[in-house]
């Protein structure tokens, strides 16, 4: 048991963080002019992934692209928001390598101001 419990530490010791940062583009809000929609405060969306390496063979975890996207979906969804302007992703990785089994957390992050299209309100006449 003490000898796990160092091998553990020793694998948190020399474990790596890894980061990659990322700015976009307006996105959702192709063609618009800028009277066509609001700008909210900025804000923050989230998404986390777990990945196993068994003897160098990966099992679960989700490509760079699918999470850039999940990110993406939740930041809408959250704010209510149909488009992002002055996005920033960051992508954080640590890496714990062990003998036979390594494993990988990342999470990723994007920051950025949501926008809400305008809507004409059409009143009817009684």
């Amino acid at each position: 048991m003490k000898k796990l419990l160092t091998i553990t530490l020793i694998a948190l010791f020399i474990s790596s963080c890894v980061s990659k940062r990322e700015t976009m583009a307006a996105h959702g809000l192709d063609n618009l002019n800028r009277d066509s929609y609001i700008i909210n405060e900025s804000a923050t969306a989230s998404v986390n992934s777990n990945r196993f390496w068994f003897l160098f063979i990966p099992i679960g975890g989700k490509s760079y692209e699918a999470r850039k996207n999940k990110v993406i979906q939740r930041f809408l969804k959250q704010n209510k928001a149909d488009g992002i302007i002055a996005a920033e992703i960051v992508d954080k990785k640590i890496i714990i390598p062990l003998i036979v089994v390594t494993y990988s957390f990342r999470r990723m992050t994007l920051t950025g101001k949501p926008c809400v299209i305008k809507t004409d309100n059409v009143t009817t006449p009684h």
